[in-house]
């Protein structure tokens, strides 16, 4: 909750927003990726740190209280280099502080050893299990969401 609280008074300075409403922090972007507003992507670039995420996170928590229906995530990790140590911790937090309009998050990599971070998490963290889930490619991330919003999945 700290490092949430400190990045939130740190974060106007810290983040370059575009026209089309994409903000960025370091090698985090994240934005709106659909016109109803109801999925927001995190797009990992290179090598971040959870500090980053963190200031990602609170923009995110503005976004998401600007909508009265639910919104899933996107963590597209294709292009990440690598997801620093601390996984468990910093997806606990995300979860635990995040506004209760907050529906799945869908972890978007087809790399193996990121893929095992997240399941090694999920192990560890059984709670996280109904938030959480999987798939290989963005557009895979987004067939999903629909399927899930429709009801034709858990």
């Amino acid at each position: 909750s700290y490092l949430l609280l400190r990045c939130y008074s740190t974060m106007q300075s810290n983040w370059d927003e575009t026209e089309s409403g994409t903000h960025k922090i370091s090698g985090i972007t994240v934005h709106w990726d659909d016109k109803e507003h109801s999925v927001i992507c995190y797009h990992f670039v290179g090598l971040w740190e959870w500090y980053d995420f963190a200031q990602a996170s609170t923009q995110v928590f503005h976004m998401m209280a600007e909508v009265p229906h639910d919104v899933s995530l996107i963590f597209d990790l294709h292009h990440s280099l690598d997801v620093p140590v601390g996984a468990l911790r910093a997806v606990k937090q995300l979860v635990s502080y995040a506004p209760a309009n907050l529906d799945i998050i869908v972890i978007a990599s087809d790399d193996k050893l990121t893929q095992q971070i997240f399941v090694n998490l999920l192990r560890l963290e059984k709670s996280l299990r109904k938030n959480i889930t999987f798939s290989k490619s963005h557009e895979d991330a987004k067939i999903l969401l629909r399927k899930h919003s429709a009801g034709q999945v858990n």
